[in-house]
Formats: structure tokens, C-alpha cells, sequence
């Protein structure tokens, strides 16, 4: 973790932080299911990469794997082709007894200037959403900025379901007035959500 908090913020150093990691993660067996994954791609075969890490050791899930950086590809990151998504490990939380409808907010933030959320994205969530049947209601806000999330979660909903982009420690939302991103702290959103 001080090779973290002595990395420039430069893109020369973090290219080459980025490359550190990929050279860690992607090796023998794992390299070779990548490379063969990369070439289905490259070959038309596939339409995306999807690389999930589920990261159970805190200080090495405290690492920035945003910045995964593969020679040739760029940061996977904000590879068009590439999703990349951590899973952190949680308690599970605490079972609750529902009176009525589940009732779940999914927010949809796909400012313009970043890569677009795909509506099979959307599409495979609904259809998952749908396929819970009546015990489950949900409710679908696209581009929404702050304010309307506010006014919406004042419906008593009991899941927010957020579809969209971020960075270390923050998250992207459509400017109001605006098509494109602004980004708010993870701190800050917590705040706007409670």
C-alpha cells in the first residue's frame, strides 16, 4: 500500500502502476484464458470482455485495480470493450420481513461524454426485476441528476440499484441542464441517499 499513497498523479506513473498490476494478476493459466479471450474478441467472436474480481484480502482489494493497465489495450478500465467490476467482500445484511412490495429504485447514469450504458444492460435487469414477479416492483430513473434522485427516494424505496460509471472514490452523474457527467464523491452521494 506506500507504493499506492507514493504513486504521482501522473499518467506515466500510473500507466506504470497499472502495468504492475495487470503483470500480477494476468500470469500462467490465467494470462492464457485471458490472451485466448482477447483473440475471440480481436476475431469477432465476442462483442466485450467481462473481467469480475471478487477480492477477498482488504489491503490487497484497497489497491487501485481501476488502473489495470495491459500493453496495447490501455487502462481496462476505460477499455470500451472491457466491463471491469470489484466485488467487495460484506456481511450479508440482516433479513427483514417485508409487508408489502419490495419496491426497487434502479437509477441509470450514462452522461454523454462516457461510454454508454447499453440497453441489454438495462433490458437483462428489468427482465431479472420482472422475473421475481408481483412480491418486487421497480421503478427505472434514466440520466437523473441529484435532485430527482432525492424526490424519487422520498417514495419509500427500499433498494437503490445504481447502473453506471465511477472512478476511486466516485461516481458519475448526469449534470443537471446537462447530457454530460459530473462526478460526486462516494461520501457525498451516500449523503444524497440517506
Amino acid at each position: 500500500l506506500s507504493v499506492v499513497r507514493d504513486m504521482g498523479p501522473d499518467l506515466p506513473s500510473r500507466r506504470a502502476f497499472g502495468q504492475r498490476l495487470f503483470a500480477a494478476l494476468f500470469r500462467d493459466q490465467v494470462r492464457d484464458a485471458w490472451m485466448t479471450s482477447r483473440g475471440r474478441l480481436a476475431a469477432g467472436e465476442a462483442d466485450g470482455l467481462r473481467l469480475r474480481l471478487a477480492i477477498e484480502d482488504p489491503q490487497v482489494a484497497a489497491l487501485p485495480w481501476e488502473l489495470l493497465h495491459e500493453d496495447g489495450a490501455g487502462f481496462l478500465g476505460t477499455a470500451a470493450n472491457v466491463a471491469l467490476s470489484r466485488y467487495l467482500p460484506v456481511p450479508e445484511p440482516p433479513a427483514f420481513t417485508l409487508r408489502d412490495k419490495l419496491r426497487v429504485l434502479v437509477v441509470v447514469e450514462s452522461p454523454s461524454n462516457l461510454t454508454t450504458i447499453e440497453e441489454q444492460e438495462v433490458d437483462t435487469l428489468r427482465a431479472a426485476l420482472n422475473g421475481l414477479g408481483s412480491a418486487v416492483e421497480h421503478t427505472i430513473l434514466r440520466n437523473p441528476a441529484i435532485p430527482q434522485i432525492q424526490g424519487a427516494l422520498q417514495q419509500d424505496f427500499h433498494v437503490l440499484h445504481f447502473l453506471g460509471h465511477g472512478r476511486a472514490g466516485k461516481l458519475a452523474l448526469v449534470r443537471a441542464g446537462s447530457t454530460e457527467a459530473e462526478f460526486i464523491a462516494d461520501q457525498e452521494f451516500a449523503q444524497v441517499v440517506q
